[in-house]
Order: C-alpha cells, then sequence, then structure tokens
C-alpha cells in the first residue's frame, strides 16, 4: 500500500471529514503521477510495442479490473502497472542497475521498503517463465502477456484475476 488501500483508516478519530479523506487521496494521486511520470521518461523512444502506450493500456484495464474488485489494494496494482517493464530484459542492457533505479527513485518519493518489495516481488514473478517450475501465489494473481500489449489490440494484464 502506498498510502492504504482504504484512505479511511489513514484518518484518525478527529479526521472524519471528506477534506481530509481528500487530502489522503491527492496525495496518493500525486505519489502516482511521479511512478508515472518516471516510468514514461524510461520508455520514451521505445516503439517495439513496449512503449509508455502500452504502459498505459495496462494502467488503463487494470482500473477497469480494479471497479470490480473493491478489496484489491488500488495503489500497489497501479504503482505495479506503471513500473512492470521498468526494468525488464528487453529494454536495458543491465537489469540490477536498472532496479536499483527504480528502487531508489521509489525511496526518493517516499515509498516504503515493504512496499518496494511487494511491487518487485509482483514484478519478478509475473512472467510466464518465471512460473514454470513453480506457480508464486499473490493475493492478486498477475502474468505479463506480451501479445496483448501491442497496438491493435486493447491491452492486457494477461490472465489477471483477484483471489
Amino acid at each position: 500500500m502506498l498510502l492504504s488501500s482504504n484512505p479511511e483508516r489513514k484518518l484518525n478519530k478527529n479526521q472524519k471529514d471528506g477534506s481530509s479523506r481528500f487530502f489522503v487521496i491527492m496525495k496518493f494521486m500525486n505519489k502516482l503521477e511521479e511512478i508515472a511520470n518516471f516510468a514514461r521518461k524510461i520508455h520514451s523512444g521505445s516503439n517495439d510495442g513496449h512503449g509508455f502506450d502500452h504502459i498505459e493500456r495496462v494502467v488503463n484495464l487494470a482500473q477497469k479490473i480494479l471497479l470490480t474488485e473493491p478489496s484489491a489494494d488500488s495503489e500497489l496494482v497501479l504503482a505495479t502497472c506503471y513500473l512492470h517493464d521498468t526494468y525488464d530484459e528487453k529494454l536495458t542492457t543491465d537489469v540490477p542497475k536498472q532496479k536499483t533505479k527504480v528502487l531508489n527513485f521509489l525511496n526518493d518519493i517516499g515509498i516504503s521498503k515493504k512496499v518496494s518489495d511487494e511491487i518487485f516481488s509482483i514484478i519478478d514473478n509475473m512472467s510466464f517463465s518465471s512460473n514454470l517450475s513453480e506457480k508464486k501465489s499473490t493475493d492478486f494473481e498477475w502474468t505479463d502477456c506480451p501479445r496483448c500489449g501491442p497496438p491493435g489490440c486493447d491491452g492486457s494484464l494477461g490472465d489477471c484475476s483477484y483471489t
């Protein structure tokens, strides 16, 4: 959770008014915008099916899925969608170095180690090949599906279901 999957949980007894909830939501939106801009910079100039247009399709589909999954951690889902290809071996020659850049960025914007670890765990285990020998289990089942991202398709997280 970047802030909280339920912003009301972050409010104390004296902060039950709508303005406090609005502040929490706006803080989340600002962090998400920073994450989106970070991903946009990484994907700028890519025209191999992994440009930022692919990321936008994935985020848009995730937002549609989140409407049907109210208990899902929307902040975690959307942050992961934006970041899912930021250190992909198809886009960088030095995956560990690029992953460190992503981690440093998350630290710089105040994302906790716990949340960063969750994001990396999802990204590192979402590919088809990472699940060949052993099916990984998370609350939100992620499978990256490259064939669903290129133009001509509405974009997809692949097989994506909430458990």
